[in-house]
């Protein structure tokens, strides 16, 4: 007996219409285009390992009309594309690619959805070729739920050299809301700026990115180092080795909109910034929320494994997976790693605070200046922040004010060589004056 003529059976399938909308509400279109960009980068890790990266691109254009995305990054085999690609959920059989930055199976279908009603994918791999064309609202209205690959796809061809292989992406009659978006100049340097952040560990391995023709730099994670102040670095092994986290935490520039926690998951950030308890910012880690005496401190935690399931991200890559085993544990590895380096800011503020100059760099701070800013790489030995935890003793300094007219103070600036600061102004008079009048007792 069929389940239509079963008197038992009971409905419970998914319209196409609620499956759609259900898994686009929760990311927004830059999210969705980065997803697109992750399943390139998976090409580019699959084609060369953990080699270099230079040679591979990722071409992305947004117009008005329609969104493109195209690379050089090895192609969709065809059985990949039959049995897996185009799947909703990862079959638990199917091969995965070594720290892959996919994971849940849903982020291409997931992005094509979000972006348009039309989208056409032309993929040429090592020894297959294939074009889909895909009308979402036809097929949305068909009982099936596979594609089809167009007349004329291509198996079992002469192997394809390395440099013609690759995938094409077409959008077209874009959604509500997204051609307006793709119009905006604010929204492409978001996603410019989106793109940088997110894969910031593949353009430093030399993958190319562009947005309408416009090549992203790469900016990758620094951290301070001295013969004073030294950063912490900590590595662990969880889940029998088959994962592991690296943690570093120290001080950059002092901007609080840098400051925080960045969060990678297989080289792909998860978190930028971050300054909530999600990160450790709260007393349940023994440690202070965040404020603005920390815009110093910089933390990054790398979780690395090939078993993507036991990386502890969301499934839009836009947090962590706050019931996660192992991030829970590493949330509290980072609490005991940042809290030495908040008591060093907390010197730093009351060093400030005791200062006679505000505009002067206290002796803590210069000694932070007195660093160079290196990269995460070079920091090889586990190792503690240190930095001097005494405030020098301070001059038995007085503090001198005055009030003059702007007009005169500008002018003795100007005749002075152009001096910007009212209190190198002070400083400069009042030695001049000293000499005069006192160097001869």
């Amino acid at each position: 007996m069929t389940e239509q003529n079963d008197p038992k059976a009971v409905q419970a399938s998914p319209t196409k219409e609620f499956f759609i909308y259900n898994i686009t509400k929760d990311i927004d279109t830059i999210d969705a285009i980065i997803e697109l960009a992750d399943n390139c980068i998976d090409g580019a890790r699959d084609l060369r390992g953990e080699n270099s990266l230079k040679g591979l691109f990722i071409r992305i254009k947004v117009d008005e009309n329609y969104f493109e995305i195209t690379d050089n990054c090895g192609g969709i085999p065809i059985d990949v594309a039959r049995y897996r690609a185009f799947m909703f959920g990862r079959n638990k059989d199917s091969k995965a690619i070594p720290h892959s930055i996919g994971n849940f199976g849903v982020g291409m279908k997931r992005s094509l959805f979000k972006l348009g009603r039309v989208f056409q994918i032309e993929s040429t791999a090592k020894n297959s070729q294939f074009s889909m064309h895909v009308d979402v609202q036809k097929w949305m209205g068909e009982e099936k739920w596979t594609f089809e690959f167009d007349d004329g796809f291509k198996e079992d061809m002469p192997l394809v050299e390395e440099s013609q292989r690759g995938t094409r992406i077409l959008v077209e009659q874009l959604n509500k809301g997204i051609s307006s978006d793709f119009k905006k100049d604010a929204f492409k340097r978001r996603l410019e700026l989106g793109l940088k952040s997110k894969h910031q560990t593949y353009l430093e391995k030399g993958i190319e990115i562009s947005i309408n023709g416009v090549i992203l730099s790469s900016t990758s994670p620094k951290i301070r180092l001295s013969n004073k102040i030294t950063p912490a670095y900590k590595q662990l092994r969880l889940e029998d080795d088959q994962l592991t986290v690296k943690i570093y935490a120290g001080l950059g520039d002092r901007d609080k909109d840098k400051a925080g926690w960045n969060v990678f998951c297989n080289g792909r950030l998860i978190l930028e910034a971050d300054q909530s308890s999600v990160t450790g910012w709260t007393k349940e880690f023994g440690n202070p929320k965040f404020n603005n005496e920390f815009a110093w401190f910089r933390g990054f935690v790398f979780f690395e494994s090939d078993q993507t399931d036991l990386l502890p991200w969301n499934t839009t890559k836009t947090s962590v997976d706050l019931d996660s085993v192992n991030y829970k544990y590493i949330q509290g590895q980072m609490g005991e790693v940042m809290r030495p380096i908040l008591n060093f800011m907390y010197k730093i503020a009351e060093e400030k605070k005791n200062s006679d100059d505000s505009d002067e760099d206290t002796p803590l701070e210069k000694i932070i200046k007195e660093t160079n800013l290196v990269s995460l790489d070079s920091i090889t030995e586990e190792q503690e922040f240190s930095a001097p935890l005494d405030i020098p003793p301070p001059v038995n300094n007085v503090r001198i004010s005055y009030s003059k007219p702007k007009e005169e103070v500008d002018k003795l600036k100007r005749a002075l060589g152009g001096i910007n600061r009212n209190s190198e102004l002070g400083k400069l008079t009042f030695e001049y004056v000293f000499r005069r009048e006192c160097e001869d007792e």
